[in-house]
């Protein structure tokens, strides 16, 4: 049947007005997204916690458009997250002039959009404001109407609902911020104590700066079920919020961070994830390259330097019981006074100290000429590192040890306690403390050099003495193949240097190493005393002959056997008299001071 021209006309209109409004709609659109492209995430059948994954390269100075399809109606809302290797990228909700307060910029970015009364799609807008590529990974998750929204009760960051983190970081610490998060059975509700935090953090492999690995470990961090079978929990602070939780930082490893909020509700737990972000603790893009180690004259030689009197007090340190006192003694108060001047970064102050204070304390040391004040060095910087390996190793993370109180007794009491028992071991303990700090002094160049952290075990200390709100800092050191490598050589230098020591040291009795070049030659001080050694002498005594003792050693005036003798009267055959001959090992402790100072250096 043939229509009726007027029908047959108005159809043809409507056919030519519906082209044309077509080919204005595709004009418009050009003339907006002139140098972008979309990045569609089909989300039909998905479920709960699903995530997609786009990885691609952002050209530079272009504006992409993310179009979500295909939201399940049972879904309450979906998280955009984009996370860009090194260079920061701009998120958006729309392409508005006003971005203020509709974007969030940087290299792990997030938001999430409502999905109550939307037709099942959402739209967000990505941008790359940097003359360069960027390699970036783009993924969606959507989470059930019951689960709580995190960041839905943010009242600092930029945008209304902030699903990511906020991460600032210095040269020590790391501190990662977020928002709280809304509850789901009451809309605008921010006071449910039902809302349960986790935070979780994890390490990627030392110096690597690789896109690929960044990307790897990223993916792991990103649904709560991949965070709680990847990341390594953290306890909450004592003091403060989950909100808010500090690290130590080890530059150049990097660590992601993520977090998870969970609600319980008539029984059933939902959780949803926060959108989790990254560091390496130092800027990659810097020109000064600041996640580089020994990259100038100065760390290179300081580096070197360390090495040598390293190598020098494990192999050699009690060996020269003088250069021993000198060095540690150096150490100690180097550390003394970062501690006192507060600055945990600058080296100049802390290593001039230390060395004018380790010369004064040697002096201190001429004068009285005590064995345990050589000693007593030793003990302690022998003690002291081994107490910082022992909080190295998970002790710091203790909660109680929050408290500045707790924390300086629990590690003043280990030390001392390590002071006591290497005290009981005598010259054998000094040889093994000198050998403990001469081997970690030792791998702290290599340790840099290779990127490892064991060199962290003693400047956490420091840091908790020195910077502030340390003290709510997670410890957690990475401890990965290369730190493992780094142990067993520390303990291989501990074995050789403690044995290589008393090696040499066997045959010389416990005074003797203290003043070798006195006791050079003097054989007769190698008998030890005791009860059964006569008081007078015998005819199997060696002669003494004029000279062959030092002046100071002489604490009675010549003369005979007995003490009624005259004094001006001469010895027969040139023996001493017992009495000058058994004080001496008395005068060993407690000789003339300047003639100490003859033997220092």
């Amino acid at each position: 049947m043939k229509l009726p021209l007027k029908y047959q006309c108005l159809i043809v209109a409507i056919i030519l007005s519906l082209t044309s409004l077509s080919h204005q709609i595709n004009e418009l659109t050009n003339d907006v997204r002139t140098n972008g492209e979309d990045f569609f995430f089909d989300l039909k059948g998905s479920e709960p916690n699903e995530l997609y994954e786009i990885q691609t390269i952002l050209a530079p100075f272009k504006n992409y458009t993310i179009l979500i399809i295909n939201i399940p109606s049972n879904f309450g809302f979906v998280i955009s997250q984009v996370h860009a290797h090194i260079h920061e990228v701009t998120l958006a909700f729309t392409s508005s002039v006003d971005r203020e307060n509709y974007s969030v910029k940087g290299t792990n970015v997030g938001l999430a959009e409502s999905n109550s009364g939307k037709l099942g799609s959402a739209t967000f807008e990505l941008s790359n404001p940097n003359p360069m590529k960027v390699a970036a990974m783009l993924n969606v998750v959507g989470y059930s109407k019951t689960t709580p929204v995190p960041g839905g009760c943010n009242m600092v960051f930029n945008v209304e609902v902030a699903p990511y983190l906020q991460l600032n970081y210095t040269d020590t610490m790391i501190e990662v911020a977020s928002q709280p998060a809304m509850s789901s059975i009451k809309s605008n509700d921010c006071n449910r104590n039902s809302l349960v935090y986790e935070i979780y953090h994890l390490y990627q492999p030392e110096r690597d700066f690789t896109a690929a690995s960044y990307f790897a470990f990223l993916k792991t961090m990103m649904t709560v079920d991949s965070i709680r079978a990847n990341g390594r929990r953290v306890l909450p602070p004592l003091i403060g919020t989950n909100q808010k939780k500090r690290y130590s930082a080890y530059p150049g490893t990097g660590s992601v961070y993520a977090v998870v909020v969970s609600e319980t509700q008539m029984g059933v737990t939902k959780s949803a994830a926060y959108v989790p972000t990254h560091t390496y603790a130092c800027s990659t893009i810097r020109t000064s390259g600041s996640c580089n180690v020994l990259n100038t004259t100065l760390t290179k030689t300081v580096a070197a330097t360390i090495f040598c009197i390293g190598l020098l007090l494990c192999l050699h340190g009690h060996v020269a019981p003088n250069l021993e006192m000198y060095l540690i003694s150096s150490l100690l108060f180097g550390v003394l006074s970062a501690y006192r001047s507060h600055d945990a970064v600058s080296v100049v102050k802390p290593l001039a100290s230390g060395l004018g204070l380790g010369l004064i304390w040697l002096l201190i040391w001429s004068c009285c000429c005590s064995s345990y004040i050589s000693r007593f060095s030793t003990y302690v910087a022998g003690g002291a590192v081994l107490t910082s390996i022992a909080f190295f190793a998970g002790l710091a993370d203790v909660q109680p040890l929050e408290n500045d109180t707790n924390f300086w007794l629990l590690f003043w009491s280990l030390t001392l306690l390590i002071i006591v028992i290497f005290h009981s071991g005598h010259h054998k303990a000094c040889i093994l403390g000198c050998s403990i700090v001469g081997a970690y002094m030792t791998i702290i160049p290599i340790d840099h050099y290779i990127g490892s952290n064991l060199k962290y075990a003693f400047i956490n200390i420091i840091r908790r003495a020195t910077v502030e709100n340390f003290d709510t800092a997670t410890i957690d050191p990475p401890y990965q193949f290369r730190d493992m490598v780094m142990t067993a050589l520390f303990l291989l230098l501990v074995m050789i240097g403690f044995n290589y020591q008393h090696f040499k040291l066997k045959k010389r009795p416990e005074y003797r190493q203290m003043f070798p070049h006195v006791f050079h030659g003097y054989d007769y001080f190698e008998q030890p005393y005791n009860e059964h050694t006569p008081v007078l002498p015998s005819a199997d005594d060696p002669p003494i002959t004029p000279g062959q003792y030092p002046w100071w050693f002489d604490a009675t005036t010549p003369g005979s056997d007995s003490v009624f003798t005259s004094p001006h009267t001469p010895h027969p055959q040139g023996q001493a008299p017992a009495t000058q001959r058994h004080n001496l090992g008395a005068q060993l402790l407690h000789p003339e001071p300047s003639a100490t100072l003859r033997y220092i250096f």
